[in-house]
C-alpha cells in the first residue's frame, strides 16, 4: 500500500496494490510530480509540517520500529497502528499548497496564479502584508490570503525566483518589513475599498 505520513505519523492510505511493481510505479510517479511543485505546504493547523510517502506491506511477523531523521537532525520513530507492517521505501514528498483568491472566493495553485495574474509586460508590484499577498498593476489591486506571514513571504520568494530564473524584470517584490511600509499599504488598500478587518488579520489557522 501507498501511505502518506505527516510529521512521522500516518495521515492516510493513498492507494492499495496487489503487486510491488505497480506500487513502485505509483510511488515514483508521485515523487516525480512532487519535484515540480513550487509552492508547497509548510504549515497545517498553525504548525510547521513535513510529509513523506511510503510503500508498506503486511508481514506475518512483528517488525522492528522504523526511525527517520527530521529537519532538526533528530531520530524520530515512524508511528504505525499495526506492528506487522514493513516499510519497503519512504521518501520526503511535497504537497502542493494553494492561495485564496479573495475577490473570486476560491483557491488557486502557484501555476494558476502565474498564468492568470502575472502575464503581459505591464509593470507590477507584489507585496506581502501579514498573511496577505497584494498584487498591484497600475491603480488596480488584487488580494490573496495564505496561512500566515511566513507563507506570504515564502510565496513572494517563489514568484521572485521564477522571475529571476526566466529573466523577467517587470515586477517589484516588497515585503512588509517596516512599520512605515505597512501603514502606507494599509492606507492605500483601505482607500481602494478593501475591508480593514481582512487586511489586519495575521493568519487563517491557529495552533491546536
Amino acid at each position: 500500500m501507498i501511505v502518506l505520513f505527516k510529521d512521522k505519523k500516518k495521515k492516510k492510505i493513498i492507494k492499495e496494490y496487489k503487486t510491488l511493481t505497480k506500487a513502485q510505479r505509483f510511488f515514483d510517479f508521485n515523487l516525480s510530480k512532487s519535484e515540480k511543485i513550487v509552492f508547497d505546504k509548510a504549515f497545517e493547523n498553525g504548525k510547521p509540517c513535513q510529509f513523506e510517502l511510503a510503500i508498506i506491506e503486511k508481514t506475518k511477523t512483528q517488525m522492528s520500529p522504523t526511525y527517520l531523521i527530521d529537519q532538526l537532525g533528530r531520530s524520530k520513530k515512524v508511528k504505525l497502528e499495526d506492528e506487522n507492517l514493513k516499510f519497503i521505501k519512504i521518501s520526503n514528498i511535497k504537497i502542493e499548497e494553494e492561495i485564496y483568491d479573495i475577490e473570486k472566493s476560491n483557491k488557486i495553485s502557484f501555476d494558476k496564479f502565474m498564468k492568470m495574474y502575472m502575464v503581459g509586460n505591464e509593470m507590477k508590484m507584489l507585496y506581502s502584508l501579514n498573511n496577505k499577498i497584494i498584487l498591484q498593476e497600475n491603480l488596480e489591486f488584487k488580494i490573496f490570503s495564505v496561512k500566515n506571514k511566513l507563507d506570504a513571504e515564502r510565496f513572494l520568494d517563489c514568484v521572485s525566483k521564477f522571475y529571476y530564473d526566466n529573466k523577467k524584470t517587470n515586477c517589484l517584490f516588497i515585503k512588509d518589513s517596516s512599520v512605515a511600509q505597512k501603514k502606507y499599504l494599509l492606507k492605500l488598500l483601505s482607500e481602494a475599498g478593501f475591508d480593514k478587518k481582512i487586511l489586519y488579520r495575521q493568519s487563517t489557522t491557529h495552533p491546536r
